[in-house]
C-alpha cells in the first residue's frame, strides 16, 4: 500500500492478521516521580482525571503529568511519573478518552493502556529497520492505528485485539515515505494526512464485518502549505468531527467541513495570520466553539464561521513563564498544545530553556479562547519537536 497507490485507489482495505495471537508484554518500569508521588500522592492531593497530560519524553519514556486536583484547580506541583519504554519515545498517539494509546520508539510499537488512571505499557512489536517514527494515529474504538516511519516505510498498519493489546501479523508496506503528519478524527471516522509536498488528503475510515478490519475510502485532496512538524502536524479536528482545521508553515490557515449529507468535505476561505508566523500545533475547544493556535509569534485564538472559513479572534498572545533555571521566556514557538477535556486549561511543551531541556506551561483559558498567565511549568522533558502533546 505505497504512496501512489493511495492516490491511484478509490478505496483501500487494511486487514490486521488476528490468528497469530498476542505479543507477551513488555517491561513496564515505572520511572520516579518528580516530586515524590504519583496520583493521589502530593500530601494527600487527589489528581484529577481530566487534568492528564501526556507526552514523549525520550528516554525516560512517556511523562504522564497530572495538573488538576479532583476540584479541578491547578495543583501547585505538576505530578510528574515516567513510564519506562522499549527505547527513547519520540511519538505517541491516543484515543479521545486515554483509554488506549500508542507508544512509539525507533525500534519498537508498544501500547499504553488506561493513562489517565492506571497507566501501563504493555506489548513489543519490533519494527526495526524500517526508519524512524515521524507521525502516529489512533482511531477512536481502539482497534486501528497508522504509524508513519521515515527512510523507507510509507504506512506501518497495526490493529488492537482483546481491547487493550497489540497483534502480530501487521501489514507492513513499504514505499517511498512523504506523509509527515497524520490525525484522526475524536469519533474515528476519518483521518487527515499531510504529506510533505504540501497536499492533504481526508480519508474516511468505515469497520467491515470482521472487527479488525477497516477499509479507508476517497481520499479528498487539497493543497495547502507544507508542515514543518510531525506527529499531527498542526492537523486538528473539532470535537464533533465536522471540521478540521489545518495550519501552514506561512501563516496559512485552511478550514474544511464535513457535509453530512453527502459524506463531502469542503474547504473555506484561506485566511493569514498576522505577521505570517508557521504553525506548529492547533487544538479545538472540547465544545468546538474556538480553536487555539499556536505559532513561532505566539498564540492565537480562532472560530469558524457559517461559511467554513477561518476567523483570527485575537492574538499573539506572548505569554510569560518561569523555566526550572530561573529565567522569565515568553510563550514563542510552542511546538505543541492541548486543551483539557474540561475546557479550564491549556497546555503548551516549549522548548525553552533549551532544546534538549523542553517545559510544559499550563494556563487558564476561558469559554471565549481567551488564554490566562501561567499557572504552574515543569521543566526537564525532552523535546521532540513534534506536535504530540495529548491531554484529558
Amino acid at each position: 500500500m505505497g504512496r501512489i497507490n493511495f492516490r491511484a485507489a478509490v478505496a483501500q482495505i487494511i486487514i490486521c492478521s488476528i490468528g497469530l495471537g498476542l505479543l507477551g508484554c513488555a517491561g513496564n518500569a515505572t520511572g520516579g516521580n518528580s516530586n515524590g508521588g504519583g496520583p493521589g500522592g502530593g500530601g494527600g492531593v487527589t489528581a484529577n482525571a481530566q487534568g492528564t497530560v501526556l507526552l514523549p519524553n525520550g528516554g525516560q519514556g512517556v511523562a504522564i503529568v497530572h495538573i488538576e486536583d479532583n476540584f479541578g484547580n491547578l495543583l501547585s506541583t505538576p505530578l510528574v511519573t515516567n513510564l519506562k519504554a522499549a527505547g527513547p519515545v519520540t511519538v505517541i498517539a491516543e484515543s479521545p478518552d486515554l483509554s488506549q494509546g500508542l507508544v512509539a520508539s525507533g525500534q519498537s510499537l508498544q501500547t499504553l493502556n488506561d493513562a489517565a488512571t492506571s497507566p501501563k505499557i504493555v506489548d513489543n512489536l519490533s519494527v526495526a529497520g524500517f526508519g524512524s517514527p515521524v507521525s502516529a494515529a489512533v482511531l477512536s474504538d481502539s482497534t486501528f492505528s497508522n504509524v508513519q516511519m521515515s527512510q523507507v516505510t510509507d504506512w506501518f498498519t497495526t490493529c488492537f485485539t482483546g481491547g487493550l493489546h497489540m497483534a502480530q501479523g501487521q501489514t507492513i508496506s513499504a514505499g517511498q515515505a512523504q506523509v509527515m503528519a497524520v490525525n484522526a478524527s475524536p469519533d474515528g471516522n476519518w483521518m487527515a494526512q499531510w504529506d510533505t509536498d504540501g497536499s492533504l488528503a481526508m480519508w474516511g475510515v468505515t469497520a467491515t464485518t470482521n472487527p479488525h478490519a477497516v477499509s479507508f475510502y476517497g481520499p479528498w485532496w487539497f493543497s495547502v502549505a507544507p508542515p514543518i512538524i510531525g506527529g499531527r502536524g498542526a492537523l486538528a479536528f473539532s470535537s464533533n468531527s465536522s471540521i478540521l482545521l489545518q495550519g501552514g508553515s506561512d501563516g496559512s490557515l485552511n478550514a474544511f467541513t464535513l457535509n453530512s449529507s453527502n459524506g463531502n468535505w469542503t474547504q473555506g476561505t484561506q485566511v493569514f495570520l498576522q505577521g505570517n508566523p508557521a504553525v506548529a500545533s492547533i487544538a479545538f475547544a472540547p465544545g468546538g466553539q474556538y480553536a487555539i493556535v499556536a505559532t513561532n509569534a505566539g498564540l492565537f485564538t480562532i472560530t469558524v464561521d457559517g461559511s467554513g472559513s477561518p476567523v483570527v479572534v485575537s492574538g499573539p498572545a506572548n505569554l510569560p513563564y518561569q523555566a526550572a533555571d530561573g529565567n522569565t521566556y515568553q510563550l514563542l514557538g510552542a511546538q505543541s498544545i492541548a486543551i483539557t477535556q474540561d475546557g479550564k486549561y491549556l497546555v503548551a511543551l516549549t522548548d525553552q530553556p533549551s532544546s534538549a531541556n523542553g517545559t510544559l506551561v499550563a494556563m487558564p483559558v476561558d469559554a471565549s479562547g481567551n488564554v490566562g498567565s501561567a499557572g504552574i511549568t515543569k521543566s526537564f522533558l525532552a523535546n521532540p519537536n513534534m506536535d504530540v502533546l495529548f491531554a484529558h
